[in-house]
Order: structure tokens, then C-alpha cells, then sequence
């Protein structure tokens, strides 16, 4: 029962690090994914645990090499207008 939610939950984080890559253009998280499968996958041997750490520092890099989004100029404010009142 423990391995198939471990299963899971790796499909599911190689999903997510494969959607990261596609929206921020960084091929540098589905290559984390990739480390990620291999990991889980060779935890059977003591190589796979190490695996599985250098997938999530790879994935820290990762994170940390994103360029940050274009912010858009502030739409053009309005002048108020004076309505009479005292």
C-alpha cells in the first residue's frame, strides 16, 4: 500500500516539474523530474537515495535560476473630477 502512494506521489511531482518547465522555459526542472523517477526507482540500490538528493538540489537551482516575470506599466490614471458638493 506504501508503494503505491510512493508511486503516485511521483508521478504526480514529475507532472508538476514537467509543467514548471513547459511555463517558465527552463528545461532545468524536467531534467529534476527526470532525477526524481531515477531516484525512486534505484532507491532499491543506495544509489538511489542519493539520486533522489541531487534531484532536489538540481531543483532548488532550478528555482533559483527562473527570470522573474515583465511587470506591466500601471494602467493611465484618470483625473477626478470636482462633482460640486462642499
Amino acid at each position: 500500500m506504501i508503494i503505491v502512494i510512493y508511486f503516485m506521489i511521483l508521478i504526480f511531482l514529475s507532472r508538476s516539474f514537467n509543467l514548471l518547465s513547459a511555463s517558465t522555459g527552463d528545461k532545468n526542472f524536467k531534467t529534476a523530474g527526470y532525477l526524481v523517477i531515477l531516484g525512486v526507482v534505484l532507491t532499491i540500490f543506495s544509489i538511489g537515495v542519493v539520486m533522489f538528493l541531487f534531484a532536489w538540489i538540481f531543483v532548488a537551482m532550478s528555482f533559483f535560476s527562473v527570470k522573474p516575470a515583465q511587470q506591466l506599466p500601471p494602467p493611465p490614471t484618470e483625473p477626478q473630477q470636482d462633482i460640486g458638493y462642499p
